[in-house]
């Protein structure tokens, strides 16, 4: 008899547990901890662990779980920064940003350079060469600063005397995806997972780049990527310096890179583009709904009163009725082109937080009459913890 643990430490932390592939329980830690928004952090697991591993381990002790996965957005990310240190009068060491103050010519200059071209580790190295403050002075720091997501790991597995853990790092949207095909009726499905950019897929060639939509086909055999959209809006620009302007990394052309001539297997996009979700979180701050942007789903029930008045663009609840609009066509787009991957399979999943959009999720049902189309229900990030428990079920063979 296989029992199997899975616990999830990003946003809506969770945990599931699963018998010979039956899902036994599932659990927010919100519920038990009373925080809407609790995210686990290394000292807090010290302190005092996670109320409903407490009692996952009361019920079962620790060794008797065959496997134990941890699931989690890619914390990784890049640190890119302008600036230089030196000793001031003090002996202490100060931050100069030479190029926002004296040099904006050679500030453009190196921004051009970086967005002619998707970002690599390769052209930032370059870009470090090449631009220099006063001839000699490297102005642009560069860091990859990986392994976010392990302290947090180690210190679940030290607090709970864990003696083995399994983690997959970059396939967040895949445990989506496994979560979405288990809840469903389906035996085979396209699985379209939408997210903020909880993975960096592509870590080692583009740093910079966060996933935002995975289209796959899976059924009990089968694990196939079909496409991966990734954007460096959101990570990249979160850790530059903030007097930095906001599109300073960004580019307005989308590099398409084709299954056929790349080394993935499946077709990537590289934008600068913000995700679906992440277009409602932001509405939903300059909307004051929640002053962090934490109210996405609030937002698109207001939406819902937007769509009735489509010439209203200023009020609230116009804004988000056109953004609403587009965000469906976006989608409906997306649809049609996992269905054009595998005409054969007339099964749609959606899964990520995106899909938690119910008032869109209605109008798919419309524009794809003839399509079986499933909404997982437990498409937020809190559902990566059935993923991990289907994955070291159903595909230990896998990615």
């Amino acid at each position: 008899m296989a029992k199997v643990l899975g616990i999830n430490t990003s946003h809506e932390a969770s945990i599931a547990g699963m018998t010979d592939g039956k899902l036994d329980f599932y659990h927010e830690e919100a519920r038990w901890a009373r925080d809407k928004h609790y995210i686990p952090h290394e000292d807090g697991i010290k302190e005092s662990g996670m109320l409903s591993l407490d009692w996952a381990f009361e019920q079962t002790p620790v060794d008797d779980w065959d496997t134990i996965g941890i699931a989690s957005f890619d914390r990784r990310h890049t640190s890119l920064q302008l600036m230089y240190e030196e000793q001031n009068e003090d002996d202490e060491t100060v931050q100069i940003f030479p190029l926002l103050e004296e040099d904006r010519w050679l500030f453009e200059d190196m921004r051009q350079y970086l967005i002619a071209e998707p970002i690599t580790v390769e052209r930032v190295e370059q870009a470090q060469k090449d631009f220099q403050w006063d001839g000699d002075t490297q102005v642009f720091q560069f860091g990859l600063e990986p392994g976010h997501d392990m302290p947090i790991n180690t210190s679940i597995a030290e607090k709970y005397d864990i003696k083995e853990f399994d983690f997959v790092e970059e396939h967040h949207h895949l445990l989506h995806a496994f979560c979405g095909l288990y809840m469903s009726p389906f035996k085979e499905a396209l699985v379209l997972v939408c997210d903020g950019g909880g993975s960096r897929a592509f870590y080692e060639d583009y740093p910079s780049y966060g996933e935002i939509e995975s289209i796959y086909y899976l059924d009990d055999q089968t694990v196939e990527p079909l496409y991966k959209h990734l954007t460096n809006n959101r990570d990249i620009n979160s850790t530059v310096m903030s007097s930095i302007d906001q599109n300073f990394f960004c580019h307005d052309t989308q590099f398409d890179l084709s299954a056929s001539d790349n080394k993935y297997g499946y077709d990537v996009r590289l934008s600068s583009l913000y995700s679906e979700g992440q277009k409602f979180s932001m509405l939903s701050q300059l909307c004051k709904l929640d002053e962090m942007g934490r109210a996405a789903g609030k937002l698109m029930g207001l939406a819902s009163y937007g769509l009735n008045y489509p010439w209203d663009e200023y009020s609230n609840h116009g804004v988000a009725g056109k953004l609403q609009r587009e965000t469906v066509n976006h989608t409906k787009e997306l649809i049609q082109r996992a269905l054009d991957y595998k005409p054969e399979c007339k099964n749609i999943i959606l899964s990520g937080g995106y899909a938690l959009n119910c008032v869109g999720n209605y109008e798919y049902k419309k524009i794809f009459p003839n399509i079986n189309i499933f909404i997982d229900p437990a498409s937020h990030d809190g559902g990566t913890a059935i993923g991990s428990c289907v994955k070291n079920t159903f595909y230990m063979g896998g990615e």
